[in-house]
């Protein structure tokens, strides 16, 4: 577990520097615990085996343009604040500020389960690199990056048919950016993958696919 405790007074800071290229990985053997610290991961990789969860306040953020990367071999929540638009500057770098940057899927046929919103980052991704499934309940994850192969590594059934032997979807309500092009949504529900794609879009926006049972 790695837990950084900070107050509305006291807010103590982790930076992972991975400006040379290096990508610096911080491998947690349990839970990560952001309590009102300042979490800076530049270029690193964050990657828990448990929990993750984000308290914030006035002064206190996660702040990343690096990667997020689940490695859980059993079911992990991630909870607090992780639904921001903002954007600030790590290291001359466009960052976002309690969001996810680079989220990676490597759960081996685990789940992660949102207790709130989830945002990915305006020039972020979610890669799904192992069996592995995002479960959302009734939050969102919000993709907004608008790039058509802003979300990789799963598999379509063939014909777009159902399949319950794929374990790398979204179970739930994904919102993706859109602008002209065709995009993916590979969301099902708890039992198989139910995927559909949005194609001939000639306007940009969000919208919102999920798979109702």
């Amino acid at each position: 577990e790695l837990y950084i405790k900070g107050n509305d007074t006291i807010n103590p800071t982790l930076y992972i520097n991975g400006n040379d290229g290096t990508n610096p990985t911080i491998f947690i053997n349990g839970e990560f615990v952001n309590n009102q610290g300042i979490v800076q991961n530049a270029n690193g990789v964050l990657e828990p085996t448990g929990n993750f969860t984000n308290t914030v306040s006035d002064t206190a953020k996660y702040e990343s343009t690096g990667e997020e990367k689940f490695s859980n071999t059993s079911a992990v929540t991630i909870s607090g604040t992780l639904n921001d638009t903002t954007s600030g500057t790590l290291n001359a770098v466009s960052s976002g500020i309690n969001q996810f940057y680079n989220l990676k899927i490597n759960s081996r046929k685990s789940t992660i389960t949102l207790d709130n919103n989830v945002n990915v980052f305006e020039d972020g991704t979610v890669a799904f690199t192992d069996s592995g499934k995002i479960i959302t309940s009734n939050f969102v994850l919000f993709v907004r990056n608008d790039d058509v192969t802003a979300i990789s590594g799963y598999s379509f059934p063939a014909s777009n048919t159902t399949d319950g032997s794929i374990t790398n979807y979204i179970d739930g309500n994904l919102q993706r950016a859109v602008v002209t092009g065709a995009y993916d949504y590979p969301v099902g529900d708890g039992s198989k993958m139910i995927p559909f794609k949005l194609s001939n879009l000639t306007a940009s926006g969000a919208v919102l696919g999920n798979v109702e049972t």
